[in-house]
């Protein structure tokens, strides 16, 4: 079973990747973290979009995206890709926010993570 922290008010989203809240930490568990906030993710088979929307909520490896499979996250979730040079705008009709994302290397860069994982759980992208 995999255990990975989310913050409060991210659960409409999670549920739809079979993601259900742990009432109780096990005494192995080490953290600061308050138990309301710990999630377990099911044994369901998991597309490749829901396994990359899983380790971008995830946020323990947001340095370790690469940036194609980022660029064809944000396709499926329905938003337009304009490409500049090297920068890679992604705007979507129902979202404020306009995504400007640069590779670094082969992968994404991390604060462009970050920003992807505010606007997916602002919206609640995925749903």
């Amino acid at each position: 079973m995999k255990v990975f922290y989310a913050p409060d008010g991210v659960t409409a989203v999670l549920a739809k990747y079979n993601v259900k809240r742990l009432q109780h930490q096990s005494p192995t568990h080490q953290s600061d973290q308050s138990p309301d906030q710990l999630y377990s993710i099911g044994a369901t088979k998991m597309s490749q979009f829901e396994k990359l929307i899983e380790k971008i909520l995830n946020g323990y490896s947001d340095s370790n995206i690469f940036f194609l499979a980022l660029c064809q996250l944000l396709c499926h979730l329905g938003f337009e890709e304009r490409i500049k040079g090297s920068h890679h705008i992604f705007t979507r009709y129902d979202v404020v926010e306009i995504l400007n994302l640069q590779p670094k290397n082969s992968k994404a860069k991390a604060y462009q993570v970050k920003q992807v994982r505010e606007v997916i759980l602002k919206y609640h992208l995925g749903d």
